[in-house]
């Protein structure tokens, strides 16, 4: 779990924090070897600290963990901090012919990527601490959600790799296509989230 960001939390702490979450993402899920910038991660977690703490004044209520994850992906997503971003495999074909790496090979969207990653994993650890909660209109009771990591990712992966009918893209390309070439704040991010959020309480209370 992140520093609670709301606290007066060393930024320095919340970048290295994020250092943390961005490197075992791409060396363990993804075999990815890439640039990380501490300077421009530093910039995320100021610009997601500020927001979080705006967000906070302006309501009566804690901000909820899918604004937390809609903001974190955000700024990642505008600041990029990652680059130089290649599949090792490629690398390591490139080094056994002795040329350089395709340079078409470069995973430009990886910062998205990363970004809806990111977001995600935060939720899963909400999720499994019982931090994510939602109202149910008939009962007028807020309902805990409360799901183990590992199937809240399998969750996860399902959604996003789900195809739209008409252009055979799946979630998570869309998803990236709008973050990379459309107008897309934090509160498209925040949408998409409560909406998977909702499906799994649903689909939890249906059982």
């Amino acid at each position: 779990m992140p520093p609670k960001i709301n606290d007066p939390v060393n930024i320095t702490s919340l970048s290295i924090w994020l250092h943390h979450l961005i490197r075992r993402y791409l060396s363990q899920n993804r075999l990815i070897d890439a640039n990380v910038s501490t300077a421009l991660l530093y910039d995320v977690a100021l610009h997601w600290k500020n927001d979080i703490i705006n967000i906070e004044a302006s309501k009566t209520v804690d901000v909820r963990p899918v604004e937390h994850a809609g903001y974190l992906a955000f700024w990642i997503r505008k600041l990029k901090p990652i680059s130089q971003a290649y599949y090792v495999s490629d690398l390591k074909a490139a080094e056994k012919i002795g040329m350089a790496v395709d340079p078409t090979s470069e995973i430009i969207d990886i910062n998205e990527q990363a970004a809806i990653r990111l977001a995600f994993a935060h939720l899963a650890g909400c999720c499994q601490y019982g931090q994510i909660a939602t109202y149910d209109t008939t009962s007028q009771e807020l309902l805990i959600l409360k799901y183990e990591s590992d199937k809240f990712s399998a969750s996860v992966q399902k959604y996003l790799g789900q195809k739209f009918e008409l252009d055979g893209r799946t979630v998570m390309e869309s998803i990236i296509y709008d973050m990379r070439y459309r107008t897309f704040g934090p509160y498209h991010l925040v949408h998409i989230f409560d909406q998977f959020i909702f499906s799994l309480q649903t689909q939890a209370l249906a059982r």
